[in-house]
């Protein structure tokens, strides 16, 4: 089965998924936890993440999947080839950021 993203999640009115840090805290050595918005297709969710950070060099890479429901974001899943709805409802959101650190 072909999913077509851009149709999925009305690109066209809104071509951005954007996330909004509200809190971000050190649990353990290389793991952060954080909270913010998500808005997909124009509908905002709070969402919690769990964070790797990885520190190469002087930059911080910070990474991780955070699985969400399509249903969260009025979203209808996606038809199987036969039209039927797809028993999965869900899809994974992955975030990458690099951070350059300052010189100390």
């Amino acid at each position: 089965m072909e999913i077509n993203a851009h149709t999925l999640f009305n690109a066209n009115q809104y071509p951005n998924i954007i996330f909004k840090l509200c809190n971000i805290e050190n649990i353990r050595e290389e793991i952060f936890s954080a909270s913010g918005q998500l808005i997909i297709a124009g509908i905002s969710r709070p969402i919690y993440l769990i964070l790797d950070y990885i520190p190469v060099g002087n930059v911080l890479k910070i990474s991780g999947i955070k699985p969400l429901q399509f249903s969260d974001f009025h979203i209808k899943p996606p038809m199987t080839d036969i039209g039927s709805t797809d028993a999965s409802n869900g899809f994974n959101i992955s975030l990458e950021m690099f951070y350059q650190l300052a010189n100390v």
